[in-house]
């Protein structure tokens, strides 16, 4: 009999074991969302049974260690910053006690009232440096002479007019291909009044090109002369005299309306020039007998080495109208 109790008691604690190791394996599925983890278990009769919790993270040992110094090292570096903090905030109470702050404060304010007693004198009229009134020249006045320009160029006979005298009329020219360029390096602005009215000079190289209409080739004569021999038996394809000079313009400039940028001002000038001659040649492109030639001779044919004369220019930005009136003649000796 005590036998049989003892089976039936281990047998009792057997099953006992086996239905909580059953339980306990009872989960069929974890599902990880986000932090989330939901968690679905069988039930006694089979039915599934959902629980939802909050995933817990796990830290071994070694990463709490870490953990727990970082902290201690957090709160040793938040002291040191405090205490700096304090120190800086004495030492500055201290720099604004001290005699240097008030004397640098005292400067500050001394130096914004002469600028500001500066300022005034400036925007006054009687602004005056080394005689200059700087007030009327506020801005800069600046003429309308550098540049590129491109005109035709002819002479006149004793009657002041184009059509020369039959003993002298192998001069002519072929005015459609007798032009002149100009290349104005640089010029420089003289005010006179505000920065729409003034003076304007430079300097500027000229090239002259007169193409003759007549077969001739210029020479000199006993007496200096310049003449023309007549060629009949050169067919000419360039027939030239070409003059070289250096140019200085003296103008008298306004511009308008002043109310608008110098760019999109209309300008008049006029005044004198006075030219200095740097060079002078012909050059001939003829063929004879069935061959071509090509002569180029550098002479001073008798020219002036300075000529003067009046000009007068008219324009508005990039476009320029201008005129040039020589005083005085071409050559030493008039002789048409």
């Amino acid at each position: 009999m005590k036998k049989f109790f003892l089976i039936f008691v281990f047998c009792f604690f057997s099953i006992s074991i086996f239905s909580q190791e059953v339980e306990k394996d009872t989960t069929k599925k974890v599902i990880l969302i986000g932090k989330k983890e939901i968690i679905i278990t069988s039930g006694e009769n089979g039915e599934e049974n959902i629980v939802i919790r909050e995933k817990k993270d796990k830290l071994s040992a070694e990463d709490k260690e870490k953990l727990d110094m970082l902290k201690k090292e957090l709160v040793k570096f938040n002291d040191e910053i405090k205490k700096t903090s304090k120190e800086l905030k004495k030492d500055l109470e201290e720099f604004k006690s001290s005699d240097g702050y008030q004397k640098m404060i005292k400067n500050i304010e001394n130096m914004d009232v002469e600028l500001e007693k500066f300022s005034k004198i400036v925007k006054s009229k009687d602004f005056e440096l080394n005689g200059i009134n700087h007030s009327s020249c506020s801005k800069k006045f600046k003429g309308h002479f550098a540049g590129f320009s491109f005109g035709f160029t002819t002479y006149l006979d004793k009657d002041k007019s184009q059509n020369l005298s039959k003993d002298v009329n192998y001069m002519d020219l072929n005015t459609s291909e007798s032009w002149n360029i100009s290349l104005n390096m640089f010029d420089y602005g003289i005010p006179v009044y505000k920065d729409n009215f003034g003076f304007v000079t430079g300097l500027g190289i000229e090239w002259h090109n007169y193409h003759f209409d007549e077969k001739i080739t210029l020479s000199k004569d006993e007496e200096n002369n310049i003449i023309g021999n007549i060629d009949d038996d050169k067919n000419f394809d360039k027939n030239k005299l070409v003059i070289g000079y250096l140019n200085v313009p003296l103008t008298l400039e306004v511009q308008f309306p002043r109310s608008k940028p110098r760019k999109k001002r209309i300008y008049i000038s006029g005044g004198v020039y006075g030219r200095v001659k740097i060079l002078s040649y012909t050059q001939q492109e003829y063929k004879k007998d069935g061959e071509s030639y090509e002569d180029k001779v550098r002479s001073d044919f008798n020219l002036r080495a300075l000529q003067y004369g009046f000009t007068a220019r008219i324009g508005y930005r990039f476009i320029k109208l201008f005129a040039n009136y020589n005083a005085n003649t071409l050559f030493e000796k008039i002789f048409f």
